[in-house]
């Protein structure tokens, strides 16, 4: 995303365990490119961050929140916000002019089988694909939508990703029965990337 840069600095905002973090850390140990990067990862649970940190050492990892985050102003390149609560007005303060936001959201489609069968009702509107081109000090400089099918997810991947979605905390409990039943289920990930620029 930068390419002129020797050095950047990402920043995980709501990384919770680390998993997406300690992926991309490995991805680049794997292939590493000509710049040094340095990955912070922050979430505002404690538990989480421990358990980020158990998971990579070699990450920096904080406890915080997006509308205040704990680094320097102007001092990251790149703001990665998977399925988070994002802050505008905490991003610009942390990154560079020129800094870019990787906001992952879902789709209207994402993992509509599993809300099926834990909603009586379910919206095609749940997508959070907002308009991001006037949003004041950013501008949008790309989308790109991934969307396929899983094969089978056996009951205890099921209840896994129920339990790492806010559909856990959403759902009634016969929904959450509902969901503990299934033997096996295919689900759709329809996610979209929204890349946003600051420009000032």
């Amino acid at each position: 995303l930068i390419s002129d840069t020797k050095e950047i600095c990402l920043l995980d905002a709501g990384c919770g365990e680390g998993y997406y973090l300690d992926h991309i850390a490995n991805e680049l140990e794997r292939n590493p490119g000509q710049s040094m990067v340095s990955l912070i990862g922050l979430d505002i649970s404690k538990h989480a961050i421990l358990a980020a940190a158990k998971r990579n050492k070699k990450i920096t990892w904080l406890v915080g929140t997006n509308r205040q985050l704990p680094v320097c102003k102007g001092s990251v390149d790149i703001i990665l916000c998977v399925f988070g609560f994002h802050s505008f007005e905490g991003f610009s303060h942390a990154l560079k002019t020129g800094g870019k936001i990787i906001l992952v959201e879902p789709g209207p489609d994402h993992l509509k089988e599993l809300r099926q069968v834990i909603y009586t009702d379910v919206n095609k509107d749940e997508s959070q694909g907002a308009s991001y081109d006037d949003q004041q000090g950013f501008s949008l400089v790309n989308k790109v939508s991934l969307h396929f099918q899983t094969a089978a997810l056996e009951q205890a991947q099921i209840r896994d990703l129920l339990l790492m979605t806010p559909h856990f905390y959403r759902a009634s409990k016969e929904g959450k029965e509902a969901a503990s039943y299934l033997d096996k289920l295919s689900i759709t990930v329809d996610m979209v990337f929204n890349v946003l620029e600051k420009s000032a």
